[in-house]
């Protein structure tokens, strides 16, 4: 003869079945898993915001320092230190561009009289990729003391184009004028070719464009005028 249940006991408070302990801990898991990849997720999401994010401030500081450096070009040459040669008021250098400035304000204006007139470099280098900054405290600086130090303002950077626009004889690229245009109508070197006449120049052309082609943003084209 079978044995009697227990009195007082049912069925369903005999606990779960092993079949039934199993199932319920491979839900467990497969929620715990589900739980840790949307986490994951979400972490990787917001790193990846967060890089955008400042990576989109960098860019906005750097168009921004950018368009104030142009916005404040002054037609004045830059008369280079112990001796060197007399540069023009915007030159295009090897890899980038210089230009004399004025009018910037200043952190303590009391401390210095406006307008405060400075030369600054903007400078590419293609095999870090990198865009930098750099600035002479005065146009006629006494010797290398004025220069400042190498400023990093935009990285990924992968080229650098420049145009400049020119009254009658509109864009043209680069940063100056035809040679035509700054040589004395028939002359000519011992090639045959036309001599310049000035090393050097005030004037500033109407407008500059500058391409920057970077790996994070594309193409950026900033056209400011200064005229």
């Amino acid at each position: 003869m079978g044995s009697a249940p227990r009195k007082g006991f049912s069925k369903s408070d005999q606990g779960l079945s092993l079949i039934e302990l199993v199932v319920a801990l491979a839900l467990f898991a497969l929620v715990a898993v589900m739980g840790t990849q949307g986490l994951t997720g979400m972490l990787r999401l917001r790193d990846d915001m967060t890089v955008r994010s400042e990576a989109s401030v960098e860019l906005a500081r750097a168009m921004s320092l950018l368009r104030t450096d142009l916005s404040g070009a002054v037609p004045m040459p830059f008369f280079s230190p112990d001796g060197g040669p007399i540069r023009s008021a915007l030159t295009e250098e090897a890899q980038g561009f210089s230009l004399s400035i004025g009018g910037q304000p200043v952190l303590r204006p009391e401390m210095q009289p406006q307008p405060v007139l400075h030369r600054v470099e903007w400078r590419f280098q293609p095999n870090s990729g990198l865009f930098l900054r750099r600035k002479w405290a005065t146009l006629t600086p006494l010797n290398a003391a004025a220069l400042g130090p190498d400023v990093i303002i935009l990285d990924g950077v992968k080229e650098i184009r420049l145009r400049s626009y020119w009254g009658e004889f509109g864009w043209v690229n680069g940063l100056r004028l035809p040679i035509a245009a700054v040589t004395e109508p028939g002359a000519l070197d011992a090639d045959g070719g036309p001599i310049a006449t000035t090393a050097y120049s005030s004037d500033l052309p109407d407008g500059v464009e500058i391409t920057l082609v970077t790996e994070a943003h594309g193409e950026i084209i900033i056209l400011e005028a200064l005229k």
